[in-house]
């Protein structure tokens, strides 16, 4: 509804992610990090405090120009789901079905969440529908 598109003019897409040395992350769209890149590229030679890495790349170990640092899984989870993604690693689904655990009407919550970044049409058969309709338990 009209709700949902409103959220969509204020949830700008998220492509990277600034991660300061206290763990703490600042989500970049790509028009920020196209406004960001030319220092970040300056700073690089100063060796800056903190790390600025595409959130694709986040798992991977690769930064802009340096290495990333590991990011707790459980906050890499939530800026993916907060990115759109509906795909996770065995440790990332376990994640989320924490995260949704208390979430009332979860399968709600994530369309909803998902049609904000225009990717609910990803959603049948993926490892979200799995945690958030079929609640996902770890079979270990």
């Amino acid at each position: 509804g009209k709700s949902i598109y409103n959220m969509a003019l204020y949830a700008r897409p998220v492509n990277a992610m600034l991660v300061l040395p206290d763990g703490r992350l600042a989500l970049v769209s790509g028009y920020e990090l196209d406004n960001l890149l030319p220092e970040w590229w300056k700073a690089c030679k100063r060796k800056p405090k903190a790390v600025l890495q595409h959130v694709f790349t986040a798992a991977s170990g690769k930064g802009f120009g340096h290495d990333s640092v590991e990011i707790p899984t459980n906050l890499l989870t939530l800026v993916k789901l907060f990115r759109g993604y509906v795909q996770y690693s065995e440790r990332e689904r376990r994640a989320l079905a924490k995260i949704l655990q208390g979430t009332p009407k979860r399968k709600e919550v994530v369309q909803r969440l998902l049609a904000i970044r225009s990717r609910q049409g990803y959603f049948d058969c993926s490892d979200l529908e799995a945690v958030a309709v079929k609640f996902y338990h770890d079979s270990a």
